[in-house]
């Protein structure tokens, strides 16, 4: 099998995205890099669901030769003074902040919302608070960060999914107040115990429950015993992937549910 230009690799290979990139790794030049949407994929950025594994990778040079242009690649130039990038697991990868700046003019603010809260997710962060706020005030004239500043404004920390984070804008675009992301319910003293989506005022909780939450039998039985515990000081409003295509709905559900 060739899956590029000059590179064998086995024919019962692997064909994602990571095999595809060691692959290409065998023809890279030293000053070249994975980049942009290849890039943020393995970095793990929650991205929309309109990108799909089979694009071609995205490379990109950061000296005076051509970027490179065979079938299966994308080439991109880069100024050296803005190439960004480090090692991931062996790969020559730009580093988040870059790979999201480059991802920046073709996603919408909505979609940029969703990266930026997967860079600054509840575990795993990918970069800290300082690096971001710093490329966001220092590198205003580079194509993209104009955009990246307006998702940062609707942008929170300690979100623990995407579609978590698209639940909260979805409510907050539909009236409601911004709640608290992940945000500690339980008494002092008391089993720490933490809501998805808190509005505090209300005594309402919104938990979004993934399929781990109705295929695994121990996460099943440990929301049971959490929201017995908690129901007496909180209401709970639980959505899944199919609610999600009615937020005004969903909005209307939480506001239901208010406690005061």
């Amino acid at each position: 099998m060739t899956p590029f230009r000059g590179v064998r690799a086995p024919a019962d290979g692997e064909r994602d995205l990571e095999s595809l990139c060691r692959a290409y790794v065998e023809r890279m030049a030293e000053d070249q890099y994975f980049s942009h949407l290849t890039a943020a994929r393995l970095h793990g950025f929650w991205l929309p669901s309109r990108f799909q594994l089979g694009e071609p990778i995205h490379v990109s040079v950061t000296d005076t030769a051509r970027a490179p242009r065979i079938p299966g690649v994308v080439g991109h130039h880069v100024d050296p003074d803005r190439a960004a990038w480090t090692w991931l697991d062996g790969l020559p990868v730009a580093v988040p902040l870059e790979a999201a700046r480059m991802l920046a003019p073709a996603l919408s603010i909505e979609a940029l919302v969703v990266v930026l809260d997967s860079l600054r997710q509840r575990s795993g962060r990918l970069v800290s608070e300082p690096e971001l706020l710093y490329m966001l005030a220092k590198h205003g004239g580079q194509r993209g960060v104009r955009k990246l500043r307006a998702a940062f404004a609707l942008s929170r920390e300690g979100s623990a999914s995407a579609k978590e984070t698209t639940l909260r804008r979805g409510v907050v675009r539909a009236g409601l107040p911004e709640p608290e992301v992940n945000a500690l319910i339980s008494r002092p003293g008391e089993p720490e115990r933490y809501g998805d989506l808190v509005w505090r005022r209300w005594r309402v909780v919104a938990e979004y429950e993934g399929v781990q939450h109705q295929s695994d039998r121990g996460t099943y039985v440990g929301d049971i015993t959490r929201f017995e515990e908690l129901s007496p000081e909180w209401s709970f409003v639980r959505v899944t992937k199919e609610h999600l295509a009615d937020f005004r709905a969903i909005a209307v559900r939480i506001l239901r549910a208010r406690r005061q």
